[in-house]
C-alpha cells in the first residue's frame, strides 16, 4: 500500500543517477536498500581516515542526498539511513585498530563526520518520530559480499554501505490493509 519497496528503489537510482553524472561510481542494491561505495575510493588499506579523493565523494554524496530527501516523492519517507563500515576478514595487524570491529566502526563514523560537516543539513533530518535519520555501525566481517577467500572478494568486502529503512505504514494505513484483506478472502 504504501509502496515503500519501490520509492526506495526510485530513490537510489536517483541518487546513483546524479553521483554518476558528477562521474562517482556506487553501487546500488535494490533487494537491501543499499547504495554502496568501495574501499579503495574512500581509505586506504587497513585506515580510517577518508582521503582527500573520498572527501570529494562524500562530500558529494551528502549534497545529492540532501537534495534527494527533500523531492516531494521522496521527502518525509526515510525513517532511518544506517552508514555502515565493512572489512574483509584478514585480522587488522597495523597497531592503530585492535580488530576489524574497531577499524569498521571508525570508518563509518569518518564517512558520517566528512558528509554532515560539508552538509550539516544532514545532521538535522528527523523522522515523521522526530529521530534523527542517520546511524552509524560498524561490521568488519560479519556481512560479507563476496569470498573472502581471492583478492577480489575482499576487495568487495570493504566498503562502506548506506542501508536505508523506510518509513512503515501508520495505523490507520495498516487498518485499510487488514479491511482490504479480509473482505478479499471473503
Amino acid at each position: 500500500m504504501t509502496q515503500n519497496d519501490l520509492t526506495r528503489t526510485e530513490l537510489l537510482h536517483f541518487m546513483q543517477r546524479e553521483l554518476e553524472r558528477e562521474g562517482i561510481s556506487v553501487t546500488v542494491d535494490d533487494r537491501h536498500g543499499i547504495l554502496r561505495i568501495s574501499e579503495g575510493v574512500l581509505f586506504d588499506v587497513g585506515l580510517a581516515d577518508v582521503k582527500p579523493q573520498g572527501q570529494i565523494v562524500v562530500r558529494k554524496l551528502g549534497e545529492v542526498l540532501n537534495v534527494a530527501l527533500e523531492l516531494e516523492q521522496f521527502k518525509g519517507r526515510v525513517e532511518t539511513i544506517f552508514v555502515e563500515g565493512h572489512t574483509d576478514n584478514v585480522p587488522i595487524s597495523n597497531g592503530v585498530f585492535p580488530s576489524n570491529r574497531e577499524l569498521s566502526t571508525k570508518r563509518a563514523i569518518n564517512t558520517w563526520l566528512t558528509m554532515s560537516g560539508a552538509n550539516p543539513k544532514l545532521a538535522t533530518l528527523l523522522n515523521d518520530r522526530g529521530e534523527q535519520i542517520f546511524s552509524v555501525s560498524g561490521y568488519a566481517d560479519t556481512r560479507p559480499i563476496a569470498d573472502n577467500a581471492t583478492d577480489a572478494g575482499r576487495r568487495d568486502n570493504r566498503r562502506i554501505d548506506m542501508r536505508f529503512s523506510m518509513t512503515p505504514p501508520t495505523e490507520a494505513d495498516m487498518n485499510i490493509v487488514k479491511f482490504v484483506r479480509k473482505e478479499l478472502s471473503q
